[in-house]
């Protein structure tokens, strides 16, 4: 399962979000930690999601935001991080489906890891990568 993180949600979902993001930073390299844990009503289009497993442990989690430009919007997977140990274990492809059911056709911010893009294109949603081809509103 899931439990789903707004700018609403209690402190310390932010602080486990935030945890999940300082992975992703530096596993990726990145110069900054994607999540705001000391201040979330900075961000209120930031949504994120902590992944669980069947013991109830957090093992990985990610962050959508809306986008907006030239009078549209659209949701962005901005990153997507799970624990070393539970990767490659279905736990993305189980939770996938109600990702897109709330999203949409959402655009898959880039760069894209090579494990990310081998997942997409196994499960057909290689084209969410694509900034053309994501649904607006």
């Amino acid at each position: 399962g899931y439990v789903f993180v707004d700018f609403t949600s209690p402190k310390w979902l932010h602080t486990e979000m935030y945890s999940r993001a300082l992975a992703f930073k530096r596993e990726f390299h990145y110069d900054f930690v994607q999540w705001d844990a000391v201040n979330p009503r900075s961000d209120v289009t930031g949504q994120g999601f902590l992944f669980v497993d069947e013991e109830k442990c957090i093992v990985g989690a990610c962050a959508f935001r809306l986008r907006e430009d030239d009078g549209k919007s659209w949701w962005g997977l901005q990153w997507i991080w799970f624990a070393p140990a539970h990767r490659r274990a279905g736990l993305l492809a189980r939770r996938w489906t109600a990702l897109r059911e709330r999203f949409g056709r959402f655009h898959i911010e880039g760069p894209v890891s090579p494990a990310m893009q081998r997942f997409l294109a196994k499960i057909g949603d290689a084209d969410l990568m694509a900034y053309k081809n994501i649904d607006r509103f």
